[in-house]
């Protein structure tokens, strides 16, 4: 077979991952596209197109695609080494790739032939004016932002209808069955070996996904006792008159929404850290064509950090600055991993419309409200607690707002408009949009 070309990169963990996949494509024999596709299950699974682009293109190729190339390619070696064992490199080599992308915040380009609309590109990609350059956050400055991130374009027909949905995102489709009762409550996972044979995977891919689970809660995992399901967000109901609703947990509700044709969020938060990690699920459902939405579009407030906060504060003025900066740091880098995942989803031709805006409030949060679909409300509050907080390896004990995983109460409009959850998510509505145009439009320093 002749040897192909490497695409011409620049030095860094991008270039680094392209060399090794390339390396491994040449100690596999150069196979083709139509072989290496045909390896890996056929047309239902991956387009020879996209594994062509992989192994080509200056591109940062989806994980599902890296991962079915490695194996197969690390098979046709013949080698000692277990696939494996060299899928578990290159995950290594691709997260560092991806990371790098992220801290630039333009992020990894899928499809670099395709570009936003000049409105779009105009000015730092990032839209919050200034955020990504807060160092001192008593000295921020907040300014309007009229610039909203908006890719629009016509997305083409993604290969992958049958295996590859469940081959990439093994996570996804653990937690599915979970919440939907196929596992229910108390009972084990089935064995590792028996999820990647039913789900077409390897069993380290397997792995990942009940440390997932583990991560987020769901299953307790035991040596030599399997893992076992300790959460199903079942037993959620809506608000119904002269009673409130039961704590309910944000995953669902944003799975659900994704599932539609087109995908509106509005959202008050402290500092995205719950949102940016449910979207980041749901563009792995993209990327493996479980879902198909044609446009999401989503508006968020964020606090402006110039604001004095009750919260993050120990008692000693000498590191309150310290704590501020600390969570204006992680409001930055979940705000910015935002944009990229749904920058990523439009550049790889999977959403022909995405719109994400970021606006600057002068209010400080002491709830956190998800406006989806226009029909559906969730609300909680930040819970202020005294805690250790870890900075520079120094621990101290602050007062800090909680929102990860906080429980919501659940909302829905109906046919009645009198009713209580008609009432509540209108209400919400009409308050949110006041501020959006009122108090985020409010300009402190042009």
């Amino acid at each position: 077979m002749p040897r192909w070309k490497a695409p011409d990169l620049p030095r860094g963990p991008l270039r680094e991952l392209n060399r090794a996949l390339h390396a491994l494509h040449g100690r596999a024999g150069w196979p083709s596209s139509r072989e290496l596709q045909k390896a890996v299950g056929g047309h239902d699974v991956v387009s020879y197109t996209t594994i062509h682009q992989a192994l080509t293109k200056p591109i940062l190729p989806r994980w599902g695609v890296v991962e079915l190339l490695v194996e197969e390619l690390a098979k046709m070696t013949g080698g000692r080494r277990l696939p494996t064992d060299t899928v578990e490199h290159f995950k290594e080599l691709y997260d560092r790739a991806y990371s790098d992308g992220e801290d630039d915040v333009s992020g990894p380009q899928a499809l670099p032939d395709v570009h936003a609309p000049s409105s779009a590109t105009a000015g730092p990609p990032f839209p919050v004016d200034r955020v990504d350059e807060v160092t001192n956050p008593a000295a921020a400055v907040t300014t309007r932002t009229d610039k909203v991130t908006h890719w629009t374009g016509s997305a083409p027909q993604v290969d992958g209808s049958g295996d590859n949905g469940r081959r990439v995102s093994a996570l996804a489709e653990l937690r599915r069955r979970i919440t939907d009762g196929s596992y229910p409550l108390g009972s084990t996972l089935p064995p590792q070996r028996a999820l990647a044979s039913e789900l077409g995977v390897s069993r380290l891919t397997v792995q990942r996904a009940i440390q997932g689970l583990q991560d987020e809660g769901w299953v307790m995992s035991r040596q030599g006792s399997g893992s076992r399901v300790i959460k199903n967000g079942r037993g959620e109901r809506t608000t119904s008159p002269g009673r409130s609703g039961r704590p309910v947990s944000l995953g669902p509700y944003i799975d659900r929404a994704f599932e539609q044709d087109d995908v509106s969020l509005d959202v008050f938060t402290l500092t995205s850290e719950s949102l940016t990690a449910h979207v980041h699920l749901q563009a792995e459902r993209i990327h493996a064509v479980q879902i198909s939405p044609r446009s999401i579009t989503m508006r968020v407030m964020v606090p402006d950090m110039s604001l004095a906060f009750p919260y993050w504060r120990s008692g000693d003025a000498t590191w309150d600055d310290a704590l501020k900066e600390r969570a204006a740091d992680i409001a930055h880098r979940h705000l910015t991993t935002l944009h990229n995942t749904l920058n990523n989803v439009y550049t790889s031709r999977l959403v022909p419309s995405v719109r994400f805006s970021v606006r600057q409030v002068p209010l400080v949060p002491s709830f956190k409200l998800y406006l989806i679909n226009e029909v559906m409300a969730l609300h909680g509050f930040y819970e202020v607690v005294e805690r250790p907080i870890d900075l520079n390896g120094e621990t101290v004990a602050a007062v800090d707002a909680l929102g990860l995983g906080a429980a919501l109460t659940r909302h829905v409009k109906d046919d009645d408009l009198r009713s209580q959850g008609s009432v509540f998510v209108e209400n919400a509505r009409s308050w949110f949009e006041s501020v959006w145009q009122r108090l985020a439009a409010q300009d402190v320093d042009g």
